[in-house]
């Protein structure tokens, strides 16, 4: 199943119907295998390679059943990977107040863990939420922390995105 979602990370971008394949034949491993936790993440990977052609509606809906799958084994950073994911599903659809909620609790969810990437990005994507509603000055301050976040951690790769 793990190879199945790196062949699927790997073919994502350039190669989507590659990608769906073999996310798809990874669903039905996880499935068939019973691991629950893979499920999380195929469900995961499946609503990226939805997102990425910008299918948002059905990405959102494979992102949602993936997050029921990690709230019901407590994985945390699937959590916030898939509240994260749904924010950007809605700031696609201009649907600024729905992602912004789920940015919100994505980053309510990442100030327990010590991963201070997913603190800076949700942190980002906060300020562009307020950038499309013309909130510039909690653009700015979101901005800011997230760069604040980027630098202490050394995450040349965060402060390029920001």
């Amino acid at each position: 199943v793990k190879i199945l979602l790196q062949l699927t990370y790997l073919n994502n971008t350039n190669y989507p119907a590659e990608a769906k394949s073999y996310v798809e034949q990874a669903l039905k491993l996880a499935q068939k295998l019973k691991i629950t936790n893979l499920e999380g993440d195929v469900l995961f990977a499946l609503g990226n390679v939805y997102f990425q052609q910008g299918i948002y509606l059905k990405a959102a809906e494979e992102f949602y059943k993936s997050l029921a799958i990690a709230e019901k084994n407590n994985y945390t950073e699937l959590i916030i990977n898939n509240l994260n994911s749904l924010g950007l599903c809605f700031y696609y659809q201009k649907q600024y107040q729905q992602a912004e909620n789920f940015f919100i609790k994505a980053l309510e969810k990442s100030e327990k863990t010590t991963n201070k990437q997913f603190k800076g990005q949700i942190i980002g994507n906060l300020g562009m939420i307020s950038g499309e509603q013309k909130k510039y000055e909690k653009e700015r301050e979101y901005y800011q922390q997230s760069i604040q976040i980027y630098e202490k951690i050394k995450d040349s790769l965060g402060l390029s995105i920001i």
